[in-house]
């Protein structure tokens, strides 16, 4: 994962539960010297939150915007209107969606500079 543009990262979550995981992960993909550049901020929950609270992870970037992104615990995911389940996104989506981001700020600073 590209960490060129990225400011700050907040997570809360329970290690213990399967809904963490990919926040977990996330945090796994960063690298060596990322606590110097980016400010992290980690929440670990009780092991007896595990099954009520959600996760969150909440990524900042140099051009100001956040990402966010929330995993409910299975039994409590709502509904949509259509009566299908809401999808919850996995690492590859995360890392996806900030990779995009990344080659967009990149261009702008070639153009730029």
């Amino acid at each position: 994962m590209k960490t060129t543009y990225l400011t700050s990262l907040s997570t809360t979550l329970s290690p213990f539960s399967p809904h963490g995981k990919v926040p977990r992960l996330v945090l796994t993909l960063l690298p060596a010297d990322a606590r110097s550049r980016i400010a992290i901020k980690t929440t670990l929950l009780p092991r007896s939150s595990a099954l009520t609270s959600p996760a969150t992870l909440e990524l900042g970037f140099k051009d100001g915007k956040k990402m966010q992104w929330r995993w409910e615990p299975k039994r409590r995911l709502k509904e949509h209107e259509e009566g299908q389940r809401q999808e919850a996104a996995k690492l590859k989506d995360v890392v996806e969606e900030v990779e995009r981001h990344w080659r967009g700020l990149n261009r702008k600073e070639e153009l730029a500079g």
